[in-house]
């Protein structure tokens, strides 16, 4: 009789997964998928009719995310809430099927930074040519490009002013917002935008002090402080000195963190042509000084990526015991005239031959010392070269 004959089919073949995070749609770079904002939703499939599971992963700083479902489901979408900003996260996802093939895995990355863009400069008194000539600088402190369509400055004291923002800001570029019509506030650097900041009675901004923020689809991301009711910084005597942010990685509701521009670098002139004590597009002179008191109270690393330092005239700028400062190799620390570096904890700085670190004068006046009083086992200097000092 004739045998029939049983033919038993193997599945070989892995299930292909996609993977999908929808906010990097609404992304606020054009470079990369960037979010100020941490809720997110990831989304994944496969097309295979035989899928047993999928296994999700996360990962920031090669180390597993806090809070994530990491594990085998049948689900195909999760929301999540980024834990920590300033963070690129790394999600992955595979699948497996019922016959033990397991596909390729997919991965996506996402950046949160929660303030890219921040208040950085204000010159709420005007200018000593006219204290209607108002401005503000914006600053992008994050790596990527910044797509400003879906941002707004915006007064939270009075709606005075109340700005939709356009364009685009590169890493590390500055962003400058006058009060004006014809681009005449700062006589010799174009405006990114000159537009009125209100109308009628209370225009432009409150000598008196306002609370100034940037928003994002509705949501503050950065914002100015008030010092007992008043601006943090800044003035409207003399020569009207501007409102700085001493550090845009810090946060700006942080009294500490605004004050007075110092004069010692500068940049800009008025609709006169006088010389601004301000820093429009341009770095901070408060960002310049390695602390904004005479003694460093927290360690400190002085970065390559901003290049100088300053020790202000008549300072004894002292390293206490217990801290340490280092200096990235590139640095350049420009001490002022009848002034001392006193380092009583620990001084690291060690350039390379090819990348020297710089300790020079800051106007051409003699410094005194770099004075180390503890152990110099602790500290190392190294590829440093020291002019103009000694008095």
């Amino acid at each position: 009789s004739d045998k029939a004959e049983r033919v038993v089919f193997v599945d070989s073949i892995a299930p292909v997964v996609t993977l999908a995070i929808s906010d990097c749609n609404q992304s606020v770079s054009p470079d990369s998928c960037l979010v100020p904002l941490g809720d997110i939703s990831l989304n994944w499939s496969t097309t295979a009719g035989d899928l047993d599971n999928y296994i999700i992963e996360c990962s920031v700083g090669g180390a597993e995310c806090g809070g994530f479902p990491t594990q085998s489901t049948t689900t195909i979408s999760t929301n999540y809430t980024l834990p920590t900003a300033d963070s690129l996260y790394t999600f992955k996802v595979k699948a497996k099927d019922r016959y033990g093939n397991i596909g390729d895995e997919v991965s996506k990355t996402i950046e949160f930074v929660s303030n890219p863009v921040v208040i950085n400069e204000v010159a709420w008194a005007g200018t000593a040519a006219n204290s209607a000539d108002e401005w503000i600088e914006l600053y992008n402190r994050s790596s990527k490009t910044i797509d400003l369509s879906q941002f707004k400055v915006k007064s939270q004291t009075d709606n005075k002013p109340n700005i939709n923002l356009s364009g685009t800001m590169s890493s590390g570029s500055y962003y400058l917002i006058e009060r004006s019509t014809n681009d005449q506030t700062i006589s010799d650097i174009i405006a990114d935008l000159a537009i009125s900041f209100g109308s009628g009675s209370g225009a432009g901004l409150s000598n008196s002090g306002e609370v100034l923020a940037i928003e994002y689809k509705g949501n503050t991301l950065d914002q100015t402080a008030l010092c007992s009711g008043a601006w943090c910084g800044g003035s409207a005597s003399g020569n009207k000195p501007s409102m700085e942010r001493v550090d845009p990685d810090i946060a700006g509701t942080l009294t500490s963190n605004w004050g007075t521009s110092n004069g010692l670098v500068k940049n800009g002139k008025d609709v006169a042509g006088t010389e601004l004590t301000a820093t429009p597009r341009a770095r901070n002179s408060l960002h310049y000084l390695i602390s904004q008191n005479s003694t460093l109270s927290a360690d400190r690393t002085l970065k390559k990526s901003f290049g100088t330092y300053i020790i202000k005239p008549g300072e004894n700028f002292t390293v206490p015991a217990g801290k340490t400062l280092t200096i990235e190799p590139g640095v350049t620390v420009k001490i002022g005239s009848e002034s001392r570096l006193l380092i009583h904890g620990t001084l690291k700085s060690d350039g390379t031959a090819a990348d020297r670190i710089f300790f020079t004068t800051l106007d051409g006046s003699p410094w005194m010392t770099v004075k180390i009083t503890s152990s110099p086992a602790n500290s190392s200097i190294s590829y440093a070269n020291f002019t103009g000092g000694g008095r």
